[in-house]
């Protein structure tokens, strides 16, 4: 995650949220890193299914499709987030006003 820059930031291309916290989530991976590796090998049973039961928790979400990883919305693509945003609303823009300035030329020529 560090060699990617994938530490801070949010992945918001207009405004900051917490469910799209980068660091935050860094913050979440790291200590769960850091409590398996403190984990001794002569732990209990008990100890160590608390401590899954603990990090399936932190790391994933139960949705209707069932589990899936907790990632901040939109990671794929960080930190280029809000280039992608602005990219899709000028593409899109340029479609409807191109669109429409072509079938006004069609149907002007009728």
């Amino acid at each position: 995650m560090e060699a990617n820059s994938l530490t801070t930031g949010n992945t918001g291309a207009l405004w900051d949220t917490p469910n799209q916290d980068v660091g935050f989530w860094h913050t979440n991976l790291t200590a769960s890193l850091h409590e398996l590796e403190q984990v001794k090998p002569e732990a209990s049973q008990l100890e160590r299914s608390n401590l899954l039961m603990k990090l399936r928790e932190t790391l994933l979400d139960n949705g209707s499709y069932g589990d899936s990883l907790t990632v901040p919305g939109g990671i794929s693509v960080f930190p280029f987030n809000t280039l992608f945003f602005f990219w899709s609303i000028i593409s899109l823009v340029s479609t409807v006003f191109f669109g429409f300035f072509g079938f006004w030329r069609l149907f002007d020529e009728l």
